[in-house]
């Protein structure tokens, strides 16, 4: 019984993971999956082309079947289908997994019927094959793959039973319950990997991404690059506030504590930026002793001065309360509001207002609006 629950546990630990991973892979998952479909339609025409010249030269007496020719054509038509749509549509989820269950209906069902109707003497070969191979060959979610597979399975083998002898039926139904049991296996184990493989991609990417030591922040580069990408976004009306936060004195605090302490208050910094802003901030270590927040939507100077203030309190309360240490800072803010804003100008303008504040003594701040490059004349 034990077993049972620790196996059940494990299924829904790998359902969370796949839920996970659609939800976070989607766009990746939906252009994989065109990819992969264009790939198949033009194979499939190819391997036509070749069974049907292949049995011809080297079976007697096999006669091309109106099946055939329907399946050729069909398949010509997914083809260039995928590769329109592809080419000049506006590719969404939706569409491209109904393109995958539609070009996997299509092969079953006529795969059905050359297995079935074509030679109702003879064993079929396509359908348990292709139960397997499908089942593994689009990026779907379990329940609709596993339901397709077994739903054709289970019209092939009613086929069977309705058509064939049940001296040649009964193989053909050992071969696709066979069939579905490894595609079900397979389809799981192969799901499993690709959630593995997503999970070691987003750890690296965490780890590209975000500050080695302050591992919650993201470092410069990736801070930078999301600044600069959303002034893009959202000009020419941008409106934002950009904060700048420097400690002061932290070399004296490596000195006089030793670096575990300045680590430690590192730490401490990054805990109260994150307790100060909003998750969806972009929050990030510029570098050394120095951060950087971009706070999308933020344009009321009340709004940023008492967030410029509570950086500065906090910290102090926090710092002594941790290690027992007098902590300060200086932070310097620039207020965007509705207006054209570039990366280089915002930049300089918060490293100004910082400077500000370092002159009004330790642990101030200074908050100031942006101030829009003059027009030309």
């Amino acid at each position: 019984m034990g077993k049972f629950h620790a196996w059940l546990g494990k299924l829904q630990e790998l359902r969370d993971k796949v839920k996970k991973y659609f939800h976070e892979s989607h766009q990746e998952i939906m252009e994989s999956n065109l990819h992969i479909l264009q790939t198949l339609t033009l194979v499939t025409v190819g391997m036509l082309v070749l069974y049907l010249i292949m049995c011809s030269a080297m079976i007697r007496d096999w006669r091309v079947s109106v099946w055939h020719i329907a399946f050729l054509a069909v398949a010509v038509v997914l083809c260039a289908g995928v590769y329109v749509y592809r080419k000049e549509s506006a590719a969404n989820r939706k569409g491209a997994m109904a393109l995958c269950v539609g070009f996997q209906a299509v092969v079953l069902s006529f795969s059905i019927a050359l297995d079935v109707l074509v030679d109702p003497s003879m064993p079929g070969c396509f359908t348990p094959m292709l139960c397997i191979a499908l089942s593994v060959s689009f990026i779907l979610p379990i329940g609709l793959e596993l339901g397709l597979v077994w739903a054709f399975g289970a019209a092939y083998a009613l086929a069977v039973v309705l058509v064939k002898e049940w001296a040649v039926g009964r193989y053909d139904l050992f071969c696709v319950v066979v069939g579905l049991l490894l595609a079900t296996v397979i389809s799981l184990v192969i799901l499993s990997l690709r959630v593995q493989d997503h999970e070691m991609r987003m750890h690296y990417m965490i780890r590209s991404t975000r500050d080695p030591m302050l591992t919650s922040l993201l470092n410069k580069r990736s801070c930078l690059d999301r600044i600069r990408q959303y002034l893009r976004d959202t000009s020419p009306r941008v409106s934002c506030s950009m904060v700048f936060l420097d400690l002061d004195d932290f070399k004296h605090i490596n000195d006089a504590y030793g670096h575990d302490a300045g680590d430690d208050i590192l730490r401490c910094t990054s805990e109260v930026l994150r307790s100060v802003f909003k998750v969806t901030d972009v929050i990030g270590r510029f570098g050394g002793d120095e951060f950087i927040v971009l706070s999308p939507g933020l344009t009321e100077v009340e709004v940023l001065e008492k967030k410029c203030r509570l950086l500065c309190d906090t910290l102090r309360v926090y710092a002594m309360r941790e290690r027992n240490i007098s902590v300060s800072c200086s932070v310097g803010a620039v207020l965007v509001t509705n207006q054209p804003a570039d990366f280089k100008s915002l930049f300089k303008q918060v490293d100004e207002a910082t400077y500000a504040s370092k002159d009004r003594g330790k642990g101030q701040y200074a908050v100031q609006r942006y101030r829009s490059a003059a027009p030309a004349e």
